[in-house]
């Protein structure tokens, strides 16, 4: 088994905060959904206290429509602002080394391939 080092020098910072946002709206969707079911559910038994307030007919259906949005935005911003930073401290640290071990089952030398 041999190894492949490499060393990271640089992130792309849109296509990784794009992915992360995506990732933040996909699990708001989900909480959203728990949330307005638990409030829908608990609702009537809670009466007038926080989850009710997810089984109003207008408020939970406007929270599921605008918390992934939110969250896409503001994870996009600010995951942009992370990476552009960790990219400037790469530089400065010359890079980050990566040690990749082949086994038997992957083939290191198409690492990099598009």
């Amino acid at each position: 088994m041999s190894n492949l080092k490499l060393n990271l020098k640089k992130v792309d910072p849109v296509k990784y905060s794009l992915l992360f946002a995506l990732t933040l709206a996909v699990f708001s969707i989900i909480l959203m959904l728990i949330s307005f079911l638990l409030g829908r559910l608990f609702g009537g038994i809670i009466g007038g206290m926080l989850l009710s307030a997810f089984a109003s007919s207008d408020g939970g259906i406007k929270t599921m429509i605008i918390a992934p949005i939110v969250y896409f935005i503001f994870g996009f911003i600010f995951s942009f602002i992370f990476i552009s930073i960790y990219n400037f401290f790469l530089k400065k640290a010359g890079g980050l080394n990566i040690t990749f071990e082949q086994s038997a089952d992957n083939d290191i030398s198409r690492i990099g391939e598009d």
